[in-house]
């Protein structure tokens, strides 16, 4: 009995640390995600020109995006209007989405990102998917631990 305690104790001991380990190591909890696959109250972190962004819990202080809305742009599938008319048209669905939810305008230091499919494949898979994100800005550098949308 003894002989098989020393081993058995030791093994324990060393899976225990192995799980605590990973239960606070933020690279096990995040994962990537498709920017058009990101849901509202969630938090990632990446390059805003990359399509794929790392999805983080909001207390990870590395997240630099925070989104608050997933909303429709309005357009028929497959009938996508020019890029300025769909940036005015995020940016107006955007902050009046903010403003009704958090009951103010977006405030400095932040502001909106918001992401809608590309035309062609994207288009036909996400329909007029528009999403709604807070960064900081001008420059969207990591926002800290928690939520900033109050």
């Amino acid at each position: 009995m003894r002989l098989s305690l020393r081993i058995v104790l030791p093994a324990l001991v060393a899976i225990a640390a192995v799980v605590v380990a990973a239960a606070g190591a933020t690279p096990l909890a995040a994962r990537k995600v498709f920017y058009l696959e990101l849901k509202s109250g969630q938090c990632a972190r990446g390059v805003f020109t990359h399509k794929t962004l790392l999805l983080l819990p909001c207390s990870d202080p590395s997240h630099n995006l925070e989104v608050y809305a997933v909303l429709h742009g309005g357009w028929k599938r497959g009938h996508q209007p020019p890029h300025t008319t769909v940036y005015a048209r995020a940016r107006t669905l955007c902050t009046a989405k903010f403003r009704s939810r958090f009951g103010h305008p977006l405030r400095a230091p932040y502001g909106c990102q918001a992401f809608w499919p590309d035309r062609g494949r994207e288009e036909a898979k996400y329909g007029d998917r528009l999403i709604c994100g807070l960064v900081h800005y001008p420059k969207p550098t990591a926002l800290g631990a928690g939520t900033h949308f109050r």
